[in-house]
């Protein structure tokens, strides 16, 4: 065997390797902020998902429920409705002594580079809440988590945000 078919196997065999560890955030993978501020009335919740271009379009097509290739602004409504309804239900919270704290599905935008917003509202008065986020139970990535002014969150759960899947978060209103 020669020196340069040598030296072609190893190069071979590191960029194999390379590829088998390296870990992609595209299809498969979740891509979310949740930010939480407090309301007026109890806590304002703002769960944004970044989607890429291949689950955008299994999305339109699922859109697409007359089947005729276009997707109508009321089909869309219709669908991120739904969409913002479902995320709600996968959103678990309780207060501090464990009663289930309701969060509302508001509204839905949706944004530039694929990005669709939800907004949840729960109308209570406790000050802290442990806020479940069940949405991708079999699809890990990266999750941001922030905080509108007054509010402090951390895991209260251990999890590793750059390729989680359920997290749970504790979110406290500062004292006044």
């Amino acid at each position: 065997m020669r020196g340069t078919d040598r030296l072609w196997i190893i190069l071979a065999l590191l960029t194999g390797a390379a590829t088998a560890a390296a870990h992609d955030g595209g299809f498969g993978h979740s891509r979310r902020t949740l930010y939480v501020a407090a309301a007026p009335a109890g806590w304002s919740v703002e769960y944004r998902i970044a989607v890429d271009r291949d689950e955008a379009l299994i999305e339109m097509t699922r859109m697409d429920t007359n089947g005729d290739g276009q997707v109508s602004a009321e089909e869309r409504d219709c669908y991120f409705t739904a969409r913002g309804r479902q995320v709600a239900g996968r959103l678990q919270a309780w207060d501090a002594d464990g009663a289930p704290v309701t969060l509302e599905f508001v509204r839905y935008e949706l944004g530039p580079a694929l990005t669709q917003v939800y907004h949840f509202a729960a109308v209570t008065k406790v000050s802290e809440v442990v806020l479940d986020d069940r949405n991708f139970p079999h699809k890990p990535g990266l999750v941001q988590i922030r905080t509108g002014p007054g509010v402090t969150a951390e895991l209260a759960k251990a999890a590793n945000l750059t390729h989680a899947e359920r997290i749970s978060v504790r979110i406290k209103k500062a004292a006044k």
